[in-house]
């Protein structure tokens, strides 16, 4: 796989694969009034949806109980830890892809409470399309290179599988926030809002994915309000 990738998605698609994860999330059923302020919010946010991503990718790298170590190409290091990095076997992982992905600016500026609320669950549906449009890149990149052994993990990142959200401030050294627009405040969260930053492991044949029930997660409580998995 090559050290680095952009991915840049065509908005209407993204809102096509959005939407059954935002029906999901809106509960409109048959009320007419909830499905009219659904529109209302899309159609307020339309414009502003820019749906990308930025990847790198690194094969020098240490993996011992919750410590990531990745060495960047000037060889410093950068850690990351996670508790659930714990239960990966180091001997299945083959590299590491470290990414940011926004939707953009996904918020209404209306003062209608209802098309705010939706105009929110339309950036985390167009978030986890990104998100899934990576993986399913990722995992071409890697037949395409003959690699069809190998696959890609669970995403990681702050505030999935118990990661603290402070560990935030690790990657904007491991991956150009800049390349997708993304910046981080003080107090370590990503903006636009609807933007995630995390990693996957490049597996071999030998990977075990981890059990996604809470209550076999072994990763931070503190984290499980932020947590993503599902």
């Amino acid at each position: 796989m090559s050290n680095s990738k952009f991915f840049e998605y065509n908005t209407e698609s993204c809102i096509l694969k959005a939407r059954p994860a935002f029906e999901e999330m809106a509960q409109i059923g048959g009320s007419e009034v909830m499905r009219e302020e659904a529109t209302r919010a899309l159609e307020e946010i339309r414009p502003r949806i820019d749906a990308k991503a930025y990847c790198e990718v690194y094969d020098n790298y240490s993996l011992d109980g919750e410590y990531l170590t990745i060495r960047g190409t000037r060889d410093e290091e950068h850690i990351l830890l996670c508790k659930a990095f714990a239960q990966i076997d180091p001997a299945s992982v083959e590299g590491i892809c470290v990414f940011a992905l926004t939707a953009g600016d996904c918020k209404y500026e209306g003062n209608r409470i209802m098309a705010q609320l939706f105009a929110d669950y339309w950036g985390t549906a167009v978030v986890e399309a990104v998100r899934q449009e990576v993986a399913r890149e990722l995992k071409k990149e890697l037949v395409f290179q003959n690699q069809n052994d190998y696959t890609i993990s669970e995403f990681f990142g702050p505030g999935i599988y118990g990661m603290d959200l402070s560990q935030m401030a690790v990657f904007p050294r491991l991956c150009d926030f800049t390349r997708v627009g993304l910046t981080l405040n003080d107090s370590s969260y990503l903006l636009p809002e609807k933007s995630i930053a995390g990693l996957v492991f490049i597996v071999n044949d030998k990977y075990k994915m981890l059990d996604s029930r809470c209550e076999k997660c072994e990763g931070n409580q503190v984290s499980c309000s932020l947590c993503l998995v599902k």
